[in-house]
């Protein structure tokens, strides 16, 4: 399997992690204010707990993974693994991690992906240098 690249992007808030956490942990919100198109997923099979998800821009798949549980501690981290079906890309595995400093937070966006082939050598510091840097 190819190397996996790594981003991260780090920002200081003026807000405690108490206040930010109801931001940052709904995640279809911040997909959206990153400009993700929706993603649609399929439940887990019975006894399972990796869900399809899908990505779609109108007709076009845009992308389909497997999406792992979340690793979820409120108010402090969130971190998810995505192993994809075909395209740039094999796995992402990212996230977002609070760390209070006085009365403000550091925000820390980080991201691991690992490309299935040329185009996603190419496209990786792309996504992962934008998504990182929005994330944050």
């Amino acid at each position: 399997m190819p190397a996996a690249r790594t981003y991260s992007k780090r920002v200081r808030v003026a807000a405690t992690p108490e206040r930010l956490w109801p931001l940052v942990s709904d995640t279809d919100r911040l997909n959206k204010a990153v400009g993700l198109p929706r993603v649609s997923y399929e439940p887990p099979p019975p006894g399972g707990v990796v869900r399809q998800a899908r990505l779609r821009a109108g007709p076009l798949t845009l992308a389909r993974w497997d999406e792992h549980p979340f690793d979820w501690v409120e108010g402090d981290h969130f971190t998810v693994r995505r192993d994809f079906h075909g395209g740039p890309f094999a796995r992402f595995e990212g996230g977002l991690r609070l760390v209070p400093e006085g009365g403000a937070t550091t925000v820390e966006a980080h991201g691991e992906i690992v490309a299935s082939g040329l185009l996603g050598r190419l496209l990786a510091p792309l996504v992962g240098g934008k998504g990182t840097a929005d994330m944050a």
